[in-house]
């Protein structure tokens, strides 16, 4: 990548829309406009809005393609490129491919496709967000009482696949109060690097504290799929910091 002044664009800085150019260097990052190094190239946005993408943290599928249905890997990978390169022209940059309880099977099946991986004119897969089988029953939602696990060491690679969790999952919903769940997320956030966030989950507030010291940093659609926040047992929508709340 070489260093690429934007021009003829606009920008919202402090609420209000201003025409600026914008520079941004070889490492992605923004550096004044002025002066500018040599051989850096010149993009006309034609009077557009130019502003950061956004990431989406949780999607399931788009345009007729879902993450857990899977029948042949051609078609498959067809359905992930297709999603990609259509989010952009909603705004959305990276996205993580959300697989939800489902059968080993499958998440051994899927997850292989879902590796980061940029492609030209597309949003960045950033890696598989994988949601559950380590879920609270009483909370499942729309997901497959029949196929959810109790949380144990050793399931992270059967339900899995060790490959998987080294190469593809980027992020783990699981119910932090559940039996053996703490020790789930130490191991996912400390030997794998992955990201854990409690969601469908009866949690507690102290539950979810727990979860936080574990290394959870998370939370998966806060409000839905778990306890409501109350004056006496806040549960996991207390865990949201203030500066949070404010947003």
């Amino acid at each position: 990548m070489s260093t690429v002044q934007f021009v003829n664009c606009r920008q919202c800085k402090n609420g209000r829309l201003i025409s600026s150019p914008l520079t941004v260097d070889t490492n992605g990052f923004i550096i004044p406009n002025s002066p500018i190094p040599p051989h850096t190239g010149v993009v006309d946005i034609e009077g557009a809005i130019i502003s950061p993408g956004f990431l989406e943290l949780q999607i399931n599928g788009a345009l007729g393609f879902h993450f857990a249905h899977y029948e042949d890997p051609k078609s498959y990978q067809a359905g992930v490129r297709k999603l990609a390169k259509y989010l952009p022209s909603t705004g959305v940059t990276g996205f993580f491919p959300t697989v939800p309880t489902v059968p080993a099977g499958v998440f051994h099946a899927v997850l292989p496709f879902l590796k980061p991986n940029h492609g030209p004119g597309s949003a960045s897969v950033l890696g598989a967000h994988v949601e559950g089988p380590f879920l609270a029953p009483s909370k499942k939602g729309a997901h497959a009482a029949a196929n959810m696990l109790a949380p144990g060491p050793s399931r992270l690679e059967d339900v899995y696949g060790g490959e998987n969790l080294k190469q593809s999952i980027k992020v783990v919903t699981l119910a932090p109060e559940l039996p053996g769940a703490l020790e789930n997320i130490r191991i996912l956030t400390n030997e794998y690097r992955i990201h854990v966030s409690m969601g469908h989950s009866a949690a507690t507030h102290d539950d979810g504290l727990k979860g936080i010291e574990a290394g959870a940093n998370l939370m998966t659609h806060v409000f839905n799929a778990m306890n409501p926040l109350h004056h006496r047992e806040p549960g996991l929508p207390g865990e949201i910091p203030p500066e949070t709340r404010k947003a």
